[in-house]
């Protein structure tokens, strides 16, 4: 039996119509004629700008920020859900995200490139908290959604439809 993600990605018509039937991971990116404001729209009509990291002006982020705010959520989001689910007393959580590229070199002798590299840094709130339990959440926490997918091999498609998609 096919979960409804796969269901989803086996069929035929392309991603921006199947928006109404996949709740979680997809995303629809407009962008105009002029440079760069660009609309995202995710599931449930939630609706924001993102703009180029040099042109950002008001309430537009740019790209990687969105990637690490969702690395930084899935991690606290993390953390919170199992917090409760061990019963462990935790009173709230703060993780910082940074994303930096950085020349391969750096990082391995003789390696050539520029290498993305994101860190994080997390505090666990709660005056009851055992050295082992602010641990355990931390370990739980590198587990979330988020950071399996940027860590791992992801199989990326990308297609170019005949027709406009329709806003």
């Amino acid at each position: 039996m096919q979960t409804k993600v796969e269901a989803v990605m086996n069929q035929k018509e392309p991603l921006s119509a199947q928006v109404a039937t996949l709740e979680e991971g997809i995303a629809t990116a407009r962008v105009g004629a002029t440079r760069y404001p660009t609309e995202i729209t995710l599931p449930g009509g939630h609706q924001f700008t993102v703009n180029d990291k040099k042109l950002m002006s008001g309430s537009a982020r740019n790209p990687i920020d969105l990637l690490v705010a969702a690395l930084a959520s899935c991690k606290a989001v993390t953390l919170r859900g199992q917090a409760d689910n061990l019963g462990f007393p935790m009173t709230g959580a703060v993780v910082t995200t940074k994303h930096q590229r950085v020349a391969a070199r750096k990082l391995q002798e003789g390696a050539k490139g520029v290498v993305d590299v994101i860190e994080s840094e997390t505090i666990i709130e709660g005056d009851e908290l055992t050295t082992e339990q602010r641990q355990r959440l931390h370990e739980l926490s590198d587990r979330c959604w988020v950071q399996h997918a940027l860590a791992r091999e992801c199989n990326m498609t990308s297609t170019l439809l005949e027709e406009p998609v329709s806003s």
